[in-house]
């Protein structure tokens, strides 16, 4: 951004975590991180552009670029190389999903040798379980539903993410059951 005052902010919005942004009926971006945007904007003075993104690992990866001036993302040691944050806006629980007769049946047992959990590709949960497994191996697909989607089709033995996008409510997740805490 110039020294001037913008006419408008570009704000990257994560699609790849419901709890945050999907696609309204409109076919535009809608959620909590759309609507602090436009409070953000109107504070402001400004417009708000939208630039939609399908993973929180696609944003990450165009900072400091001109691609856009604002995001919302989880806060994490590896991002802040690149990024500033500010105090939290929103606490997400982040859990897995596991098949219903999985010897993993708490968080506690993900981390088991031998045990593969599908995640997105640098999403907060890559990135927290890169630091704290010492057992257990990650299978880093490009986005978190990609990550759902192969766990629902046989592949991994749990997936890790937000209750929702982790396949709790999808009909899909016959295959699972989600962990408890």
């Amino acid at each position: 951004m110039s020294h001037n005052k913008p006419s408008r902010l570009r704000f990257a919005i994560n699609l790849g975590n419901a709890v945050l942004a999907h696609l309204g009926e409109t076919g535009k971006p809608a959620g909590i991180t759309v609507e602090l945007s436009h409070r953000l904007a109107t504070r402001w003075g400004v417009s708000a552009e939208f630039v939609p993104y399908p993973a929180a690992g696609k944003v990450v990866a165009d900072a400091g670029g001109e691609h856009w001036d604002i995001a919302f993302l989880a806060i994490d040691p590896a991002r802040e190389a690149t990024l500033r944050f500010t105090s939290p806006y929103i606490t997400i629980q982040g859990t897995a999903l596991v098949s219903v007769d999985s010897p993993c049946q708490s968080v506690a047992d993900m981390d088991r040798p031998a045990t593969t959990i599908n995640v997105g590709q640098n999403a907060a949960y890559d990135l927290w379980l890169t630091r704290h497994l010492q057992h257990a191996s990650l299978h880093r697909l490009p986005s978190s539903q990609e990550a759902i989607d192969a766990f629902l089709a046989g592949e991994g033995d749990m997936v890790a993410g937000i209750p929702p996008a982790a396949g709790g409510d999808s009909p899909s997740a016959r295959r699972g059951a989600g962990t408890g805490g």
